[in-house]
């Protein structure tokens, strides 16, 4: 799946919010469920080049259920940077 989605999108934004229950370091999870949960968004442009795998942003929200929460409502946009650590804003 992972390469399918670098070829077919330009740009993906990973936003891991972990919820691991079942392994040595557990966290909260958003959901009432033991699997670790991840949004993932894919952008295509116009004049998409396939011959160019996607640029991956990925970032880690930790924490309890509340202050994962709590950065969605931080979270109103994603910025497209040229430069810098291509994390959310």
């Amino acid at each position: 799946m992972r390469r399918f989605m670098r070829e077919t999108f330009d740009e993906l934004w990973i936003l891991d919010l972990g919820g691991d229950n079942r392994g040595a370091r557990t966290s909260q999870n958003v959901f009432a469920i033991q699997i670790p949960v991840a949004i993932a968004i894919g952008i295509r442009n116009e004049e998409q080049d396939r011959s160019r795998p996607a640029r991956v942003r990925y970032a880690r929200v930790d924490g309890t259920r509340e202050h994962k929460f709590a950065a969605f409502g931080r979270s109103r946009r994603i910025e497209r940077r040229s430069s810098g650590d291509g994390g959310f804003s």
